[in-house]
């Protein structure tokens, strides 16, 4: 969507690690300035966002330090964590970040193994 801008968080890292110094900038102030997951209203495939967009901020974190990528990720983090069952293992496949609220059919197993680097690193 126009305010969560998936394409952004998912190439910040890569602009950063080519040393594209303008494009990083532009990319870091438009996150810094409109990036609002809580104008989702949509249902949102929980895997997708997870990797890229929660996946993004993380790298973001770490390869810059800013606390600002961790505020984002916290906060994307407490939307998405509905997306695990009562046990905490299994995830559901999509997800409405405005209401912080998860549903459909828990996703396949290869999609729930390669989300526990995304949320191993927000801890």
């Amino acid at each position: 969507g126009g305010c969560t801008a998936i394409t952004i968080l998912d190439a910040a890292d890569t602009l950063f690690i080519m040393g594209l110094k303008d494009r990083f900038s532009a990319a870091q102030q438009w996150i810094f300035k409109s990036l609002d997951f809580s104008c989702v209203r949509s249902s949102q495939s929980a895997f997708e966002t997870t990797i890229r967009s929660l996946g993004g901020l993380m790298t973001l974190y770490h390869l810059t330090g800013n606390p600002r990528y961790l505020a984002h990720a916290e906060d994307l983090g407490s939307r998405l964590r509905h997306q695990f069952d009562e046990n905490g293992m299994v995830p559901k496949s999509s997800c409405v970040l405005a209401q912080s609220k998860c549903s459909g059919s828990y996703t396949n197993i290869a999609e729930a193994g390669t989300l526990q680097m995304e949320w191993g690193a927000l801890g």
